[in-house]
């Protein structure tokens, strides 16, 4: 049997950033904490070592890190963001990218950061990395972010069902979402979800209160 998913031991500059994100911005720092959890699932999943596995914990709980430089008028906004408040969460990866590269204990997780909001079609930001250019920490990280965004209530959307969350994954495998991550992810949440019979709205049982973002725009 797999040892219970949890969130690694973190060293004291890891705590000090997620510090920093939970200053700025809970619920940012509570959906971070959850994709950590299905990225550790989705790790094992695909056969991750013990290395590789830290590693994908690592870059999911700091995907969003750079946020902290993302004004929580424009967080927090209900409607569509203008052109200049998305050039501003476009950049946050490469911000959060900065953070830990400021850090020797977190400076190798710099290029995952930055690469955890691209997509496997190249259509992602800030660098529109594709495929396995894209480092599998980040792809990894990048579907179970937006899964949980899909699952959870945002300030301009209510949560998608599980069962269309689960559809959604599933139609954007091999063109959002790297298709091994995607189906593996799939596979590690899906069956019992799928049991429970046509979409209906149902709470994530990951969620311990309502988390900020999803919109392949606003992740």
């Amino acid at each position: 049997m797999h040892a219970p998913t949890q969130i690694p031991v973190l060293s004291f500059p890891v705590r000090n950033l997620l510090e920093v994100e939970a200053r700025h911005d809970r619920m940012t720092a509570l959906h971070s904490a959850r994709v950590v959890r299905l990225a550790r699932r989705v790790g094992r999943a695909l056969a991750l070592d013990a290395s590789g596995l830290r590693q994908v914990a690592l870059v999911a709980l700091l995907h969003d890190v750079g946020k902290v430089d993302v004004p929580r008028e424009i967080l927090d906004k209900p409607g569509p963001l203008d052109a200049q408040e998305w050039r501003i969460v476009r950049d946050h990866p490469g911000h959060g990218a900065d953070l830990v590269a400021e850090r020797p204990e977190t400076a190798h997780l710099a290029a995952s950061i930055r690469a955890s909001h691209e997509r496997w079609d190249g259509d992602g930001y800030p660098d529109g990395l594709s495929g396995y250019g894209i480092p599998l920490a980040s792809r990894i990280s990048f579907v179970c972010d937006a899964f949980d965004a899909m699952v959870s209530d945002r300030p301009y959307r209510s949560a998608m069902a599980l069962g269309a969350a689960l559809d959604e994954l599933e139609r954007e495998a091999g063109r959002q979402f790297c298709p091994t991550a995607s189906r593996a992810l799939v596979e590690v949440v899906g069956p019992p979800w799928r049991m429970l019979g046509p979409p209906r709205r149902r709470r994530s049982p990951w969620r311990t209160c309502a988390a900020p973002a999803f919109s392949a725009q606003r992740q």
